[in-house]
């Protein structure tokens, strides 16, 4: 079973609707600026220059709607990760409270290096706390820091890994 977040094979827009960001360079009404390279369309996000944070933030919800989907279903959150270097990125999800997971940070990830297109399969598992309730997971949220540019691509939920 495969839920796809952000998997498109091709994309006509420069912004991912429906998406929101906080802070992210390029965004246009609040929507996650979308870059096709090598073919793929991905998420671009760095660091916009008109911010007062020292962090940027976007958000993917599981369907259009921003209706619960229930994360338990799944078994991983895949994505392809691209950063030149300087891999300062946390991935965690919100449910529809508004409670936080834990958040990963992509470079404690072996298979998250720099300047290469990396694969990354975290296991839901691994964002479990005692306040999130992955049954009512709404969204997918990314944060950057430390002045990071990257790239996300091929986002899906599923029961088997990438990698």
């Amino acid at each position: 079973m495969t839920l796809n977040i952000f998997n498109p094979k091709f994309c006509l827009s420069d912004h991912l609707h429906g998406s929101w960001s906080a802070g992210v360079v390029n965004s246009f009404k609040d929507n996650i600026p979308v870059e096709v390279a090598q073919g793929v369309p991905r998420l671009k996000f760095g660091l916009s220059s008109k911010s007062d944070n020292d962090w940027f933030c976007g958000a993917l919800p599981f369907n259009s709607s921003w209706t619960p989907v229930d994360l338990t279903q799944y078994k991983f959150l895949n994505f392809s990760f691209y950063g030149d270097d300087n891999i300062c990125c946390r991935i965690g999800f919100k449910d529809a409270d508004d409670n936080d997971s834990l958040e990963l940070d992509l470079h404690q990830e072996e298979k998250c290096v720099e300047a290469q297109e990396c694969p990354i399969s975290l296991p839901i598992n691994s964002f479990r706390n005692n306040v999130f309730k992955p049954e009512e997971g709404r969204l997918l949220k990314i944060v950057g820091y430390n002045d990071a540019t990257f790239y996300i691509s091929e986002i899906t939920l599923s029961s088997e890994s990438l990698v």
